[in-house]
């Protein structure tokens, strides 16, 4: 009886540890990071990139009807997009660092919009100078 369940209990252990590993997987949130002049965001596995001199605008999408959802939306020159959820991981420091490089981002500008904004909204946060 024991020479059953062993093999049995083992593969049981190994298929919860798969889905406990799954689960990690895709509950883990999006990491951001701003790297040698260029943001990357990091998730399920992986990596996209933006160079900071090619940002052409930078746009806030929220919903807050039922819950707050949200999202920091990058365009660049060429028009490509880099979306990061505003809970993403260092998103507060991106935005922080952001203030630094970009000319003319504001943060107190941003949460001015923010503010004056409705349940959903676009805020447009950010538009590279001509």
């Amino acid at each position: 009886m024991s020479t059953f369940f062993t093999p049995a209990i083992a593969v049981l252990g190994v298929a919860l540890a798969a889905l406990l590993a799954w689960i990690i997987f895709e509950l883990f949130p999006e990491r951001v990071s701003l790297v040698g002049g260029y943001l990357v965001k990091k998730h399920k596995g992986e990596r996209e990139r933006m160079s900071l001199a090619d940002i052409s605008k930078i746009h806030f999408h929220y919903h807050a009807v039922v819950g707050f959802v949200a999202e920091w939306e990058f365009v660049d020159i060429a028009g490509n997009t880099l979306v990061i959820d505003a809970k993403a991981t260092g998103i507060e420091s991106l935005i922080s660092s952001l203030e630094k490089a970009l000319p003319g981002f504001s943060i107190t500008e941003f949460d001015r919009k923010f503010r004056q904004g409705d349940v959903e909204d676009t805020i447009d946060v950010w538009k590279a100078e001509p």
